[in-house]
């Protein structure tokens, strides 16, 4: 078996894409979204593109409008297209970069259609866990622009976590957090019902509608009577999604998904993943809610970053009075792959008897 050095010096998917280059130039950029907006102008129904929301490693993200159902407004992500381009050069593999562009239609496609199926599920707690989609596929055969309208969404849990006001240990503000964390381990739970694990659980990839309103300290009601209280949560980017029985892939060997949320496992042995792989990167998740930091002593200036998460123990915080067993909970979730929580069905249980109990 490989060391986990050797395996850490692959170069895995997910971060070469970082190495792409953009057009630095930004009237190269900008035209490069106009020729984005003039093109879907052309769908039928019509889709126009807005405001640029953000690039990632695989796509760009906009606003849009346009008219599916009655809906009128939607987030429209769209793969970029500097990844399908063929690199050559002295050290390029001509079939290599063949496959990596396969892979990268591949993944996107995965991506699109697991998410729309997902959102289209009859049973309604799957639907509701996931960011509706309504459209999918590719554009244009000139640009050949693969997308996925989705609907539009407000903020993610990343800039909940940015904003100071709500990293209070407030009684009613942690009550609002262990409802936030059963809803999160709720919705993880049904999309593992469907035989699919995400592999890529961050804060970026949890949104709230454009409606959600997160407490503020002082708030008249505050969250005392949350029980009857809820919280609406979805889940997006299903690139690195795998299913459980039958997806394989000559790339599922390699080391996906966003490094400072990766279980111990997918650095290790990114071949062979299960579930358990979405509750270690769940606790991650919930440590930074609940304490306001990373469970592991790393920061921008980190080396071996990989080899720091795959190896460090997390760091033990003391939880806010009342509020331990959560802390206890989400120990657990980041334990050794045996000592962890077997599935997200056991993580629900024992986050609703706790919330249940301080929240009654």
């Amino acid at each position: 078996m490989d060391s986990i050095v050797e395996r850490i010096g692959r170069i895995p998917i997910r971060l070469t894409m970082q190495a792409f280059s953009r057009p630095s130039n930004g009237t190269a950029l900008s035209r490069h979204f106009d020729r984005i907006r003039s093109t879907f102008r052309k769908h039928t129904p019509s889709i126009v593109i807005g405001d640029h929301i953000g690039s990632g490693g695989f796509a760009d993200v906009f606003k849009a409008s346009s008219n599916y159902d009655g809906v009128t407004d939607f987030a429209i992500k769209i793969l970029r297209s500097d990844l399908l381009t063929i690199r050559k050069g002295p050290n390029g593999d001509p079939f290599e970069e063949e496959m990596r562009v396969k892979e990268m239609k591949k993944r996107f496609t995965n991506e699109s259609y697991v998410q729309w199926d997902l959102s289209k599920s009859l049973s309604d707690t799957v639907s509701r866990s996931v960011v509706k989609v309504f459209d999918f596929g590719e554009f244009d055969h000139k640009n050949n622009f693969r997308f996925i309208l989705m609907e539009q969404m407000g903020a993610t849990l990343r800039s909940l976590l940015g904003d100071k006001k709500y990293m209070i240990d407030s009684p009613d503000m942690l009550l609002f957090k262990a409802k936030l964390m059963l809803t999160i381990a709720e919705m993880i739970s049904n999309v593992h019902t469907e035989g699919i694990f995400h592999r890529d659980i961050k804060p970026e990839n949890i949104l709230f509608p454009r409606s959600f309103v997160p407490p503020h300290q002082g708030d008249v009601d505050g969250w005392r009577p949350a029980r009857s209280r809820k919280i609406d949560v979805k889940l997006a980017d299903f690139g690195t999604v795998r299913w459980v029985k039958s997806y394989t892939s000559k790339y599922d060997g390699v080391i996906i998904g966003s490094q400072f949320y990766m279980s111990p496992e997918q650095i290790y042995n990114p071949e062979n993943l299960d579930q358990r792989t979405d509750i270690y990167s769940f606790g991650v998740v919930c440590f930074e809610l609940l304490f306001g930091s990373h469970p592991k002593s790393i920061n921008k200036n980190t080396t071996n970053v990989l080899l720091k998460l795959a190896r460090e123990k997390p760091i033990v915080k003391t939880p806010p009075r009342g509020f331990e067993e959560l802390g206890e909970i989400i120990v657990k979730c980041m334990g050794g792959i045996r000592e962890r929580y077997q599935s997200m069905e056991h993580v629900v249980t024992d986050l609703r008897t706790f919330y249940e109990r301080v929240g009654g």
